[in-house]
């Protein structure tokens, strides 16, 4: 199985939280910041200094992000792998969309291709991991994947926080699922052999983004990378209801929760939340399944647009952890996206 090395990994990360124009762009609480959690982790694992990057808010002007992101990748060696990661605004439409730098406006913008284009062109690695938890970030997929599909000499992996036509949550959801994969939890660990792959952590964050943000989080992977090992060495489940995500009852209200242990009869429990980072022990009895709604493959359903204030004719494609895939019975494949139960109903006669 192929898996990354400190030596040969190479870490870019932009996480922009506050930025010059306020008005448009409303900071994020920078508590428990996960951008900063994630460049730590590779720190900590051994990646030398000199093949880490980090620009954080005001250092992640467009300038210093387009220049830096070249000058960072085009000296990489051929065996090496690039993790790219972004968090902060996503904004854009019409098949455009942008990463928000800190100083952007109507004229200084950071394309989500020119990403994708400098690393495809200028970094002479092998594999390439990209990640981006914010609106419009499954955009970021959508362009990986293109490059794949036009025979890029690059191995792409992408994961986003949702479908590209979509806005995200303000939570820190998506970061939290990526460093439950390095990490290596155990409940990410689903076929027994003791590693945290990449499609892993495809499902963990297409799981938590459902269940959690009722969001579809976008994700590709190339067949050589299928097998690719994030962690190694996790640690078995003591228990066979860990990782699930339930509902917690307490005192008569219900709480999102992930059992993450299990020790002398209760379970240790952590609740969904902007860090996740509340935590408690339960006993089996509180513990409820969440109820999720299915709709049968082309049942036909209206779908509502929050832009348009309308309900539009629509056929169900695909379900997953109650979201669903739809197509505007108007419209060709290309308007197709995820909706959540909430936005879906029975046709009206």
């Amino acid at each position: 199985m192929a898996s990354w090395s400190p030596a040969t990994a190479r870490v870019f990360i932009v996480g922009t939280l506050v930025w010059q124009d306020k008005e448009s762009l409303p900071p994020f609480d920078a508590a428990g910041r996960k951008d900063k959690e994630i460049f730590d982790f590779f720190k900590n694992a051994g990646v030398p200094a000199a093949n880490m990057k980090y620009l954080c808010d005001k250092e992640a002007t467009n300038e210093a992000i387009m220049s830096s992101l070249y000058d960072f990748i085009s000296t990489a060696n051929p065996d090496d792998t690039l993790f790219f990661y972004y968090c902060g605004h996503g904004y854009g439409a019409e098949e455009t969309y942008y990463f928000a730098s800190y100083d952007c406006d109507e004229v200084v913008k950071l394309p989500i291709s020119y990403v994708v284009d400098t690393i495809d062109n200028f970094f002479p690695g092998k594999n390439a991991i990209l990640m981006a938890d914010c609106c419009h970030s499954g955009y970021l997929v959508k362009l990986a994947e293109e490059k794949a599909m036009q025979g890029s000499r690059l191995n792409y992996a992408a994961f986003s926080s949702v479908f590209y036509k979509a806005g995200s949550t303000g939570n820190w959801t998506f970061s939290s699922a990526v460093m439950d994969a390095l990490r290596g939890e155990a409940f990410l660990e689903l076929n027994g052999d003791g590693k945290v792959t990449l499609p892993e952590l495809e499902s963990h964050i297409q799981q938590d983004m459902a269940l959690v943000e009722q969001q579809f989080g976008s994700s590709f992977i190339a067949p050589a990378l299928k097998s690719f090992v994030l962690t190694g060495e996790v640690k078995p489940k003591s228990h066979k209801r860990i990782g699930e995500i339930v509902n917690v009852d307490y005192h008569g209200t219900d709480y999102l929760a992930r059992i993450e242990t299990f020790e002398g009869g209760t379970f240790g429990v952590r609740y969904f939340s902007y860090l996740n980072d509340e935590s408690g022990y339960v006993s089996t009895k509180q513990l409820k399944p969440l109820k999720l709604t299915s709709y049968p493959i082309g049942l036909q359903m209206e779908a509502y647009s929050e832009e348009y204030e309308t309900w539009y004719p629509c056929k169900i494609e695909k379900s997953l952890y109650g979201l669903h895939l739809i197509k505007y019975d108007e419209w060709d494949a290309s308007f197709n996206e995820w909706m959540s139960v909430e936005h879906l109903r029975h046709v009206r006669k």
